[in-house]
């Protein structure tokens, strides 16, 4: 009945990103969104063999703020809802290729270590599509933003809100992120919707 406490000292960050994923998947599971996280952590090691240089940073900052967009409001998106819509968007993949195309192909530790190896800025490219990406997705999902960028097509997403994106989920967060970059106007935008 007693409580036990295992303490591991770890060599490294690197040694505790592998020790993390290990010891995880013996308790409640990981999702797909805190696996790709731990993942791009030990591929920015790769890449920059002592700490992880700035890309473990960027990646951990991009995280926090995902976490805080998708729990943000009433509603809690579900992280692996929000990569899987961010997947079939940025990867060009289907609903359940999340753990093949992501997991196991893009950002597996085989190519990390390969002839074609992850670039740094092909991480970088990716960590900053999460990161704009989880707040116009919160936005699209619970209409909860404070950006004053997003407030003129307010009232047509809320009219796609009501009936429900269906599959369209990833075509439009990609239109409201060509919007938000300023790539086509609000007139161009409710066009494509």
């Amino acid at each position: 009945r007693g409580l036990m406490l295992h303490c591991f000292y770890m060599q490294s960050d690197r040694d505790s990103c592998a020790m993390f994923e290990s010891i995880n998947f013996r308790g409640i599971p990981l999702t797909k969104f805190e696996v790709l996280k731990n993942r791009l952590i030990i591929i920015s090691y790769v890449l920059s063999p002592v700490d992880g240089g700035p890309l473990k940073i960027q990646i951990q900052n991009s995280w926090k703020k995902a976490y805080k967009a998708l729990g943000a409001s009433a509603k809690i998106i579900d992280e692996d809802e929000f990569l899987r819509v961010h997947s079939s968007f940025y990867h060009g993949i289907g609903n359940d290729s999340v753990d093949a195309k992501v997991l196991n192909d893009a950002f597996s530790m085989e190519r990390a270590r390969s002839n074609n190896p992850i670039t740094n800025d092909e991480l970088v490219k990716f960590i900053e599509s999460i990161d704009s990406c989880s707040l116009i997705y919160s936005w699209m999902i619970n209409g909860s933003n404070s950006n004053t960028k997003l407030k003129p097509i307010n009232d047509e997403i809320e009219k796609l809100r009501r009936v429900g994106f269906g599959n369209f989920e990833p075509l439009l967060l990609c239109a409201i992120l060509k919007y938000s970059r300023n790539e086509v106007d609000q007139l161009e935008l409710i066009e494509l919707i």
